[in-house]
């Protein structure tokens, strides 16, 4: 049981989509410059870069920044 609050949780913010699938997490709507940044809750950075695709993400609960948007994931 889930705890946490949150559900797998998908964005839709326009032409911004966020998605986690089997503990990938997929940014769609986004041109390859743009700069992703995923925290975890104590405010660690675990990836910073541009890949779309960004897998290997343990399970937990984080944030993502893309430009000035903002949302939280759990894995």
């Amino acid at each position: 049981m889930d705890f946490s609050g949150m559900d797998a949780v998908a964005v839709n913010d326009g032409k911004l989509q966020i998605s986690v699938e089997n503990g990938t997490l997929i940014i769609n709507g986004i041109d390859g410059n743009e700069s992703i940044t995923i925290y975890d809750m104590q405010g660690r950075i675990i990836y910073s870069g541009t890949d779309s695709i960004i897998s290997n993400v343990a399970s937990g609960i984080y944030i993502v920044k893309i430009g000035d948007k903002t949302a939280k994931f759990t894995i």
